[in-house]
């Protein structure tokens, strides 16, 4: 069967799909797996089928034209559609698909080794999971549900505290350290300061001379720390089993710091739960109370 000439290639949809959402070559061709040349010509295709620009290029950015406005609020609508009728079918043959966000640190440490006990639980529930960096849009239908980490809640979405974490400082194997001083130690942050400021100012601790190293990963985090690169927050939820391997060892007895900072369950504002959804949420809140700390 020859293809539509008024119908774009699937790849192309979906690359320009991921670029307007993240405004980015780059982390669109992260997020697909593919190489960010690839991505520009999906795009340059589309643009060229289409007749207009999409984007806009600036100097350091990219910017939605008017046309590429337009046209992104149809394709999401039309995978919209696509999704609901393909997720219709599914349930009439008995199975379901949850779409379900977190952090990649999340899903390798701790996730995905009890992921198959729901899986067991629920064979007719299939688990799409996404693992990413970025803020997933509920708004735009991207993900069912959601487990961020941080100071919730969140406008725009429905979120409940799942699990409290406990923080401390956490090094190499058979590494000690006073904590009354940190101005030589060099500082292993992922993304933001808020865990290293929330346990500093808990403690009394005066971080503001000490060296800093950004990380945009906690999994990156915590292997410079098992490599000697550095004094990381430990999240004992997540690192508690490479320190009882003899990997990583606390500088301090892991606390709960008043703050709010744990793991949250989120979900679009006001959408009532699926049966699935439902059934997720309750095993992951059993899950979490599992692990005794």
């Amino acid at each position: 069967m020859r293809s539509s000439p008024n119908l774009p290639p699937l790849l192309s949809l979906r690359a320009f799909l991921a670029v307007a959402r993240l405004l980015s070559f780059r982390n669109a061709a992260d997020e697909l797996l593919i190489s960010q040349s690839t991505v520009s010509h999906h795009i340059r295709q589309l643009e060229a089928m289409l007749g207009s620009p999409l984007f806009a290029r600036h100097a350091r950015s990219i910017s939605l034209t008017p046309e590429g406005k337009r046209y992104l609020v149809e394709i999401n609508a039309a995978f919209r559609t696509i999704t609901d009728a393909t997720a219709e079918l599914r349930a009439e043959a008995g199975r379901e698909t949850l779409r379900v966000t977190a952090l990649p640190s999340f899903c390798s440490m701790w996730l995905m080794s009890r992921l198959a006990s729901f899986s067991d639980a629920h064979p007719g529930i299939d688990i799409e999971l996404d693992p990413t960096l970025e803020i997933v849009s509920f708004a735009r239908d991207e993900a069912d549900l959601g487990v961020r980490f941080g100071i919730g809640p969140w406008n725009g979405v429905d979120a409940r505290l799942l699990h409290v974490e406990k923080i401390a400082p956490i090094a190499h194997s058979g590494r000690t350290l006073p904590l009354t001083d940190l101005s030589d130690e060099q500082l292993l942050m992922s993304r933001k300061e808020q865990e290293w400021q929330s346990w500093a100012e808990s403690r009394g601790i005066d971080i503001a001379g000490a060296k800093r190293m950004p990380l945009n990963d906690y999994n990156v985090v915590i292997q410079a720390a098992i490599d000697g690169g550095g004094v990381a927050i430990g999240r004992k939820l997540l690192v508690e089993t490479l320190v009882r391997e003899g990997r990583l060892t606390w500088l301090a007895e892991p606390e709960t710091v008043d703050v709010g900072l744990g793991y949250w369950l989120v979900s679009a504002e006001g959408r009532p739960f699926t049966r699935a959804m439902s059934l997720f949420a309750e095993w992951l809140t059993v899950a979490f109370a599992e692990t005794g700390f």
